[in-house]
């Protein structure tokens, strides 16, 4: 009989080893100032997941990694606990439940309490979520999905290794807290490696306190390695979902009835967004303006303007002006409220303010900001140069030498493409119908006042220290060559070679490197970065 009940505890204690390591997931993060980076288990279990179900949401990166899943978990594909995941998403889960759910589980995938009711509502009930935490390990644990995570090891730390050294100068979670006068437990950034529908902020409220998430899709990708960089689109994301747990709370507890007013006129904008009711409307634009805030500190006012604010009232959140010169107010009077729970009271109001006119205003600026309204913008070396086209060359350059050199390289360019190409100035050209044609511009933004007036709504700027393209790159003698559309017309091309030093502007043809993309910014024709613009939700960006 001993021998028997010993038998027994060692069958036991083996089941009982084997199914904790099947659950059982190495680590793979680093911190970074108090946020810590990480590749989650949860989240590549579930991108495998979604993989399996034929989610046509995953990244078009990481091609040898996804060959790998299909090649390791396609035997899978007819698992119950698989197939009960895709009877939760087909019932119209929404875009974050499913990745908030699945964060709601500990690191042994047991479900934790306190699970958000509207996560639990759209899958069908907390019951169903608990049969779904269990199906999901059952699969997890019958793929040998922890084995598959743990030998990837060398490729998860050279992913993390790029992202520590690309982030080493990352600071913001000082920044975070003493904007809202507020501290959380904890702050995680999961780099999501494969799913490209968009970026996530759930908290998770635990013993200790409230974590933070921001689950990141890739930006790109080095050979096979997805990558992650803090460019101004990493920095927005960060702060947006970052910010979602320190103001979703208090625009719950607001009434914000009395404005829903002002729900009408962006309405079929932000159901296009998947944002169905004035509550969620109002906390995304308190959440976009604190963003815009946050990176007004960051980066300053001149890329808080041309890169956040354009982009949110191109997505037609056209009551962000008012809220951030609202939160500007809070900024200014932090001795007298030092939370931002305690300004808040002082926020919302400002909507009680915009009128009809106000809204007729915002509307026109989203259309401006999202012209031009083309499938595509050429690139240089799509530019004909036939006897129609019409060289613009600036007339207001500070140096005389600079400018004496800049009329001779015009002069041979045109003899090279074209002699029959007609040179103008630009004065002359503010008078002319170009609309007709392709143009070509020569000049610095400050010299040549066609391209001023006419540059102020490219993805690219120029300063006299800096050019912003995607992101900020900081000098005094960069050469540009950028396309753009016509602005007289958009179905013609305007081809732009600038700098910020007028004598820099020269023996551009002996680059074949500015053919090739919509910009090329160089300094003594080394290229230092090039790329193509990009329209996204209907604006025009730089390639970051």
């Amino acid at each position: 009989m001993k021998k028997l009940i010993l038998c027994l505890l060692v069958l036991l204690t083996i089941h009982s080893q084997r199914a904790f390591s099947l659950t059982r997931f190495q680590d793979f993060s680093f911190d970074q100032k108090g946020i810590v980076f990480s590749i989650d288990p949860r989240i590549e279990l579930y991108n495998v997941m979604n993989m399996l179900a034929g989610i046509p949401t995953i990244t078009a990166n990481a091609t040898a990694y996804k060959q790998e899943i299909f090649g390791r978990f396609s035997a899978y594909e007819q698992h119950p606990g698989l197939q009960f995941f895709i009877r939760c998403r087909m019932k119209g889960w929404g875009v974050d439940n499913p990745l908030f759910f699945m964060l709601q589980l500990d690191k042994t995938l047991q479900l934790q309490p306190g699970i958000d009711p509207g996560v639990a509502k759209g899958a069908g009930g907390i019951d169903t979520i608990k049969q779904l935490a269990i199906a999901v390990k059952q699969f997890c644990e019958d793929s040998y999905f922890a084995e598959f995570f743990n030998a990837h090891a060398p490729f998860y730390r050279m992913i993390l290794q790029n992202t520590q050294y690309h982030f080493r100068d990352f600071n913001e979670r000082t920044r975070l807290e003493q904007y809202y006068g507020q501290q959380h437990a904890g702050y995680n950034i999961i780099l999501n490696l494969l799913e490209g529908e968009g970026n996530f902020g759930p908290s998770v409220q635990t013993p200790e306190g409230r974590q933070l998430y921001a689950v990141i899709s890739t930006n790109g990708s080095q050979g096979d390695l997805p990558s992650f960089t803090p460019s101004f689109s990493t920095y927005d994301l960060i702060y947006h979902e970052f910010s979602h747990s320190f103001i979703n709370y208090l625009v719950h507890a607001a009434d914000v009835a009395p404005t829903e007013h002002l729900w009408e006129p962006i309405k079929q904008s932000m159901a296009q967004q998947a944002y169905d009711n004035w509550l969620t409307v109002v906390q995304e634009h308190l959440v976009r303006a604190a963003t815009i805030r946050l990176a007004t500190q960051r980066f300053g006012e001149a890329i808080a303007q041309s890169y956040y604010h354009k982009m949110e009232i191109g997505r037609r959140f056209i009551y962000i002006d008012a809220l951030c010169n609202r939160l500007q107010q809070y900024e200014q009077q932090r001795q007298r409220y030092p939370h931002f729970s305690n300004f808040f009271p002082h926020i919302l109001p400002c909507l009680d303010s915009i009128t009809q006119q106000d809204i007729a205003r915002l509307q026109a600026l989203v259309q401006q900001y999202r012209q031009p309204d083309v499938a595509h913008i050429p690139i240089p070396a799509q530019v004909h140069y036939d006897s129609s086209m019409v060289f613009i060359i600036s007339s207001h350059e500070n140096d005389e030498t600079a400018m004496a050199g800049l009329k001779a390289y015009v002069e041979q360019y045109r003899n090279m493409v074209n002699s029959r190409i007609n040179i103008i100035t630009d004065n002359e050209a503010l008078k002319t119908d170009l609309s007709h044609c392709d143009i070509m511009v020569f000049g610095t933004p400050h010299g040549n006042t066609f391209l001023r007036q006419h540059m102020a709504g490219m993805p690219l700027q120029i300063t006299d220290s800096t050019v912003l393209a995607g992101n900020l790159l900081h000098g005094r003698h960069f050469q540009v060559v950028t396309t753009w559309v016509n602005p007289a017309n958009p179905a013609h091309t305007m081809l732009i070679h600038t700098a910020q030093q007028a004598a820099d502007i020269r023996n551009y043809f002996y680059s074949a490197q500015k053919e090739a993309h919509n910009y090329w910014i160089a300094e003594n024709l080394v290229t230092i970065k090039s790329g193509d613009y990009r329209r996204m939700m209907q604006i025009w960006f730089a390639d970051e």
